[in-house]
């Protein structure tokens, strides 16, 4: 029978370690602003990755359209949609990927404070919209029913790819590899090699 004396139980968070999976680049997402901020002013902890920001170079597209109605009727039929920001390039290394469509997977872990606990976190972003739809290609799968999740077997600890992997699969990655023990990209498992 339940005992009549109340037990409180701790909803905190207990568990050792935790992943989490990050859509959108800083300036989309608040959690992956957080984890470059650290990644940037804690270098040496974290590999080399760099979303450009340039303001000379960098776009806001505003996506909002608005259709108007005939008449008295007049009202707006379109939903707006959010702005759009767009990146000059993606730095891995010393390797730079610029230009629209470019789309980047990482993997990057880190320390939650709050927790303190470790985690590993999944960065998944674009330098525009076409960037984050070429990157998530590669979470498709290639003969259905897909038998494991997306991301879980035989992916790198970074990828970048662009539009040709709509139409070549593996064949458009631009780059591909794995971080050394002291983060940065071990060149002997990564393509290109060298930039």
């Amino acid at each position: 029978p339940p005992s009549s004396s109340s037990s409180s139980s701790s909803s905190s968070f207990s568990a050792s370690s935790y992943n989490r999976i990050l859509i959108g680049h800083p300036r989309q997402n608040q959690a992956t602003e957080a984890l470059f901020r650290r990644m940037n002013t804690q270098q040496g902890r974290y590999p080399p990755v760099y979303f450009d920001f340039d303001d000379k170079m960098m776009t806001k597209r505003n996506k909002t359209e608005v259709a108007v109605g005939e008449g008295d009727n007049k009202k707006d039929n379109a939903e707006p949609q959010e702005d759009e920001y767009v990146l000059s390039g993606i730095r891995i290394g010393n390797c730079k990927f610029l230009g629209p469509g470019i789309g980047v997977l990482l993997f990057i872990a880190d320390w939650d404070e709050t927790h303190h606990t470790s985690m590993l976190n999944l960065v998944i972003a674009g330098t525009d919209s076409k960037g984050l739809r070429h990157i998530m290609k590669l979470a498709q799968p290639t003969i259905p029913p897909m038998m494991r999740a997306p991301f879980a077997n035989q992916v790198p600890d970074y990828v970048v790819v662009d539009g040709s992997v709509l139409s070549s699969g593996a064949g458009g990655i631009l780059a591909a590899g794995f971080w050394a023990n002291d983060w940065s990209v071990a060149s002997e498992v990564s393509y290109p090699p060298t930039c």
